[in-house]
């Protein structure tokens, strides 16, 4: 069985459903995304970025609603600067994403702090990669012990990312990794070998259908990855079912 960490919901709920049975999926952790948005935000302006974010924003309850399932841990989207807009109902996953989120502004992550301080969540997801870095994260991660923070991607944008990565989970027991964007299986079998098997979580990012060959690949990248079956296991399975009950 697998749980899928970072399953985006854009596709009709029947949809989903089929992908999960497919795969053998027991549970996602759903994140709210209108369809029809051209999400890359490479080489985009500040402008459109905001106007990304405040649609997801505004339409985060719609999509709460819209799929709600025994099946579907709904991660509710929250920003660190837009504060006012509304949510859907609250779980215990809050995700933020600061490459649409004012990040470059000085006094993000002391908002970030504030915004995190005033959500009841227990877990919080972080996106990192495409110029968002994981280093910045120390100083919010310090701030808040008794929560578990996932970082959201195995992206690269260059190796500085995988060091600081390896760097918050040696130094924060409370951080786990999602490992979508993964660059190869040999990657995985690294973080495995470094001790950190038990705080690797399977995510695909899927989106729409035209991701499922990219599901499969992540399945695959873990199932040939040189670890153990157990280990395998755990990072398809276990660990996601330890945090979530």
């Amino acid at each position: 069985m697998i749980i899928d960490f970072h399953f985006h919901l854009v596709e009709p709920l029947e949809t989903i459903k089929s992908i999960m049975a497919k795969y053998s999926i027991e549970k996602i952790v759903g994140i709210p995304l209108p369809n029809n948005l051209e999400f890359g935000m490479c080489g985009k302006s500040d402008e459109y970025r905001f106007n990304v974010l405040k649609r997801l924003l505004n339409t985060s309850t719609e999509i709460g609603i819209k799929y709600k399932d025994d099946n579907i841990i709904f991660a509710e989207l929250a920003s660190a600067t837009e504060r006012n807009s509304p949510f859907a109902v609250v779980g215990n996953i809050i995700k933020f994403i600061p490459v649409i989120d004012h990040f470059r502004y000085n006094l993000y992550y002391f908002d970030l702090i504030s915004a995190i301080s005033s959500k009841p969540q227990n877990i919080v997801m972080i996106h990192t990669g495409w110029g968002s870095k994981v280093d910045r994260l120390g100083m919010v991660i310090k701030e808040f012990p008794e929560k578990t923070f996932v970082l959201a991607h195995m992206k690269e944008d260059d190796d500085e990312y995988n060091e600081d990565r390896k760097f918050m989970l040696d130094k924060f027991p409370n951080v786990y990794v999602e490992m979508s964007y993964l660059s190869s299986p040999k990657r995985l079998a690294q973080y495995v070998q470094m001790g950190f098997e038990d705080r690797i979580l399977f995510g695909s990012d899927f989106r729409t259908m035209a991701d499922e060959p990219t599901l499969q690949w992540m399945i695959d990248a873990v199932n040939v990855a040189q670890i153990s079956q157990e280990q395998k296991e755990k990072i398809l399975y276990k660990n996601a079912k330890k945090l979530l009950n």
